[in-house]
């Protein structure tokens, strides 16, 4: 059966060699993916130069960090980063080039996301059976993936941070194609008598910096 996403978000795949450029990247159909997803080239060890983390005071929420650390540092290639006003904070990865080489196909695609008003981080990732279409460039790298990726029979919602009020993103490209996504969050209370229940969100703030190569789009 054809999905939402395919009939809206994806068009005809389009045929291309590939070619490795002079920055340190493969392109291919529109995109360039890092070197170290192709499998050509492994990453620096650039964790040497991340700022160190902060981490939340109460160690449940440590774990949650760390586990979303792991997962986004799990992932091939972050293509879009989203934290602009009037829209849930989240970030698209490509989970890995599974099939159709250099083509970003549904089945391989997750999106981490923050929901204020549930105080959650939900990662949206493909469950369904068939394998997914291509997801054409254009849309790809839209704020409008988002909502259509949600509708996606397919696509599956797990809640993996708890009790998060706010979550902001930031992303720094490096050279060679790895870069940083710096992510910050803001704890709430455990409880009404919690002992920081008078703690601002300074106080109550976590953050930590993961490195995940980035897909870029060729204009």
């Amino acid at each position: 059966m054809k999905s939402a996403l395919a009939a809206n978000a994806i068009g005809k795949a389009a045929s291309a060699s590939l070619t490795i450029g002079a920055a340190g990247a493969i392109g291919v159909a529109g995109i360039v993916i890092p070197l170290r997803m192709a499998g050509v080239l492994q990453p620096p060890d650039a964790r040497a130069e991340t700022p160190a983390d902060i981490a939340p005071a109460d160690p449940a929420h440590g774990a949650i960090q760390t586990g979303l650390k792991e997962l986004i540092e799990s992932a091939g290639a972050l293509i879009a980063a989203h934290d602009e006003r009037g829209l849930p904070a989240h970030a698209v990865f490509w989970r890995a080039d599974t099939h159709d080489l250099g083509v970003v196909n549904a089945d391989e695609v997750f999106i981490l996301a923050h929901h204020r008003l549930l105080e959650t981080i939900v990662a949206y990732a493909w469950e369904g059976e068939e394998r997914g279409a291509r997801i054409e460039s254009g849309r790809l790298f839209s704020d409008a993936l988002f909502a259509a990726w949600r509708r996606e029979p397919s696509v599956q919602a797990t809640v993996v941070g708890a009790g998060v009020p706010d979550m902001r993103l930031a992303w720094r490209a490096q050279d060679g194609g790895d870069g940083e996504l710096t992510v910050r969050l803001i704890w709430g209370h455990a409880s009404a008598d919690d002992s920081d229940e008078r703690l601002g969100a300074e106080e109550r703030a976590s953050a930590f910096t993961a490195h995940v190569p980035a897909l870029r789009r060729v204009r």
